[in-house]
C-alpha cells in the first residue's frame, strides 16, 4: 500500500514538473510574441512616407491683402482631393468662426483652394488652419515641421482650441478632433494674414 502511494506520489510530481516545464515554454513563447508585437508596432509604417508642406498664400503675417486674392497652400506631392481634408479658413485668430466656401485640389494635383462663398470683409484678420491630418493622394502623412514655421505658422495647442469652443466663438467640433492633430500633439498650424481696405 505504502509502494502504491510512493508511486502515485512520484507520478504525480512528475506530471507537476512536465506541467511546470510547459508553462515554462508556454511563458518564454507568450513574452516572444508580445516582444514581436511590440517591435513591430514601434516600427514606422511601411510603404507609407510624406508629403511636406512647401508654401502658403498668403503667408503667414501678410498684410493689405486683396479681398479677391487667391488662398493656397502648397505641397511637395500629390494631395488628397480638398473636401475630404482638415483645412479651414477662419475670421480671426484661430480657431475662429469658419469662412463658407469651398476647398478644392489645385489642377496640378499639389495644392488645395479656397473659393469662398462671398469676397472677404477689407481690413480684416483671417487664419488659414492647416490640420495635422491632411494626407497625401496615396494615404501619406503631412509633414508641417520642415518648412511650416519658416512659413509664417504658428502651432494651434489644444488649450487654443478649448478655450475658443468653451467661450462660444462658432468653432465647429470637428476643427478639435482626432483628424487635426499632429504627431506632436498639436491641432495643425495657423497662418494669420489680414486685408486691405
Amino acid at each position: 500500500m505504502a509502494e502504491r502511494h510512493r508511486t502515485a506520489r512520484l507520478g504525480a510530481y512528475r506530471i507537476s514538473a512536465e506541467l511546470g516545464d510547459m508553462n515554462q515554454a508556454f511563458s518564454r513563447c507568450l513574452r516572444l510574441g508580445m516582444l514581436l508585437i511590440f517591435v513591430g508596432c514601434s516600427s514606422a509604417p511601411t510603404g507609407v512616407g510624406s508629403i511636406a508642406l512647401l508654401d502658403v498664400v498668403p503667408a503667414g503675417g501678410a498684410a493689405n491683402v486683396g479681398i479677391d486674392a487667391a488662398i493656397e497652400v502648397r505641397f511637395d506631392n500629390i494631395v488628397a482631393p480638398g473636401a475630404t481634408q482638415p483645412i479651414a479658413l477662419q475670421v480671426g485668430e484661430c480657431p475662429g468662426p469658419v469662412v463658407f466656401g469651398v476647398w478644392s485640389r489645385t489642377a496640378d494635383g499639389l495644392g488645395l483652394r479656397f473659393e469662398p462663398s462671398q469676397s472677404l470683409s477689407p481690413s480684416t484678420l483671417y487664419t488659414i488652419h492647416i490640420g495635422g491630418g491632411i494626407t497625401g493622394s496615396e494615404g501619406e502623412f503631412v509633414d508641417l515641421e520642415s518648412q511650416g514655421l519658416a512659413l509664417g505658422g504658428t502651432w494651434v495647442t489644444r488649450a487654443m482650441v478649448m478655450d475658443m469652443v468653451g467661450a462660444g466663438m462658432g468653432m465647429s467640433p470637428i476643427h478639435n478632433g482626432p483628424e487635426w492633430l499632429y504627431t506632436n500633439g498639436m491641432y495643425g498650424l495657423a497662418f494669420t494674414f489680414s486685408t486691405g481696405r
